[in-house]
């Protein structure tokens, strides 16, 4: 059961914190004293938003309205368009080997 600020509630099967290593929702969700430290996966994201007139003009009308994903060894590069296919985005998994 989720409790908000206003004293509305909702109860949900799964949440999703996306705030980082230092995540406040997972310290609230998981607050009963069994948690297992965070530590870094050895995987870092970027994403990256860019008008969909100017991706038009850098690539064509067809390849930034086309969702892609490239994969290779150690992560991945995927584009779709958001906003009513008004922004092209960008998004790579890496992973950083520390080793």
């Amino acid at each position: 059961m989720l409790h908000f600020a206003n004293g509305s509630t909702s109860q949900h099967a799964l949440v999703f914190g996306s705030d980082g290593i230092k995540s406040h929702v997972r310290y609230a969700v998981l607050a009963d004293g069994n948690t297992v430290p965070a530590v870094f996966s050895e995987k870092c994201a970027y994403r990256g938003l860019i008008a969909m007139h100017k991706a038009m003009e850098m690539l064509g009308e067809n390849e930034p309205r086309s969702p892609q994903l490239h994969l290779r060894y150690g992560g991945h590069v995927l584009t779709l368009h958001i906003a009513n296919g008004t922004i092209m985005n960008g998004q790579s998994l890496l992973l950083i080997y520390t080793d």
